[in-house]
């Protein structure tokens, strides 16, 4: 001051300390619980990777033995349409489609663990597109004649380099959706040009597909609604919209509800064969013995498959000699027929 002396102030801070304090003890805590609880996480999220890779190693192991027997007791079923007259023969067919549906349920399956493994391998490969769709067409005929739905196809001269099988299940699953969700009217699939690609429709006059579904219904296990006796398990779609990006394809939809919907399968890279190559008719197994003179030798590692196409070769009119597996048999030539 003018005079001498000074003016000091004092400030008690032992309150802010202690609040400074505390928020430190409250932020190391919380640090060390982000820290708990990302370690639990990261824990959680490897066992889950664990089991969803064991799961993965199963149906890959047991995919082929989880076959076998749904392909024996087809085979069997086959026998008895064909030895059955009248309603027995009716109730065999029955049987036989449950044991479609189930094999068809199954494959899918398979094939979706498959494909989120990323170990289902592409085999390109130059394919005629009129001799993939046209059993698939057959068979999808007689379930929709049940319902008296009209499947149409127009044959094309499409030639495509792809994996045969891919696009077989998603022509396949379209076309059976297609036939599933259309209670009356037609089905139809062909093949438009589109400068110098093609484009392949699937159209039908069904429930059509709601706006806010349309990108839900190519996630697994989603369904619009459930109605029939064959509603699935939706997983059709899922395997196409996965297969089609696999293959590189495009795929897209338009759909009405209550006036159908159309799927469009567009390609890019595409020839045309000179001329139509029309299939041949099948011969009729259960009247003709259509291996009459030849010898034909049987292998396989199941009994039960082996016993059944044992007896339905049997019928063709065949020497048959059966083999079974875990055995060398010297000098032998396997031929595939």
């Amino acid at each position: 001051m003018p005079g001498g002396g000074f003016v000091t102030t004092y400030t008690d801070i032992t309150e802010l300390v202690q609040a400074q304090r505390a928020l430190e003890r409250i932020n190391a805590e919380l640090e060390q619980r982000v820290a708990d609880r990302t370690a639990q996480l990261l824990d959680a999220k490897q066992a889950e990777e664990r089991a969803h890779q064991s799961k993965t190693r199963f149906f890959a192991a047991v995919s082929h033995d989880l076959m076998q027997p749904f392909n024996a007791a087809t085979l069997f079923c086959d026998m008895l349409t064909q030895r059955l007259q009248g309603e027995e023969s009716r109730l065999a067919q029955q049987i036989q489609q449950s044991l479609y549906n189930a094999e068809e349920l199954l494959t899918m399956l398979l094939e979706m663990t498959r494909l989120e493994a990323g170990n289902l391998p592409v085999n390109k490969q130059k394919v005629s597109l009129h001799e993939i769709i046209q059993p698939i067409v057959d068979n999808q005929k007689v379930i929709a004649a049940d319902k008296s739905v009209e499947v149409r196809y127009v044959p094309s001269r499409l030639q495509l380099l792809t994996d045969r099988k891919m696009i077989g299940r998603i022509v396949q699953n379209l076309l059976s959706n297609a036939v599933r969700y259309t209670d009356s009217g037609k089905v139809l699939i062909g093949v438009r040009r589109r400068g110098n690609g093609a484009e392949l429709h699937v159209m039908d006059t069904g429930r059509g597909i709601p706006g806010d579904q349309r990108d839900k219904i190519f996630r697994e296990f989603h369904q619009v609604n459930q109605h029939g006796d064959n509603p699935g398990i939706g997983l059709g779609l899922a395997i196409v919209d996965r297969m089609c990006r696999l293959l590189g394809i495009p795929l897209s939809l338009e759909s009405k509800v209550d006036q159908g919907t159309c799927f469009t399968l567009t390609f890019n890279e595409v020839a045309w064969q000179p001329q139509l190559v029309r299939s041949k008719p099948t011969a009729r197994l259960d009247s003709e013995q259509f291996l009459q003179g030849c010898n034909v030798w049987l292998l396989d590692n199941d009994a039960s498959v082996l016993q059944a196409m044992e007896q339905l070769l049997l019928s063709w009119g065949p020497q048959l000699r059966p083999l079974p597996s875990g055995k060398t048999y010297p000098g032998m030539k396997l031929r595939q027929i």
